[in-house]
């Protein structure tokens, strides 16, 4: 599952693939600081704001904002079905402030409430 749940759906020719490699490094590295933002993930791309939105859109179909709060989602995914934290705990892990915006986003990316998630795995 954790395999499928970090897979980039990526062309990887070799700069793209350059770009992929650096893009995971450092998404994964931050993910789950609350701080980490677009501003500072296109700082640390070396990219303009528009620049990284363009080619993440292009080869993901998100916008930067959203492949951030994906990738939250996806961690709270595999930390709900290995541990028995409440969501609250969850959510501030993945970098989501408020637990009821992380519920409200887990939901619209995977169809259920975190609270449901565990049981319908």
């Amino acid at each position: 599952m954790a395999d499928k749940i970090y897979t980039l759906q990526l062309c990887l020719n070799t700069p793209e693939k350059e770009f992929s490699e650096r893009l995971t490094h450092i998404i994964e590295k931050h993910v789950c600081d609350s701080n980490f933002n677009v501003n500072q993930f296109c700082s640390m791309m070396s990219m303009s704001r528009s620049q990284l939105h363009r080619k993440l859109k292009k080869i993901s179909g998100l916008s930067t904002t959203a492949f951030i709060r994906q990738h939250r989602i996806q961690l709270a995914q595999l930390i709900l079905v290995s541990t028995t934290l409440t969501i609250s705990q969850i959510s501030a892990l993945v970098g989501f402030n408020d637990p009821s915006y992380f519920s409200q986003c887990f939901k619209d990316l995977t169809g259920t409430l975190p609270s449901r998630y565990n049981k319908s795995q």
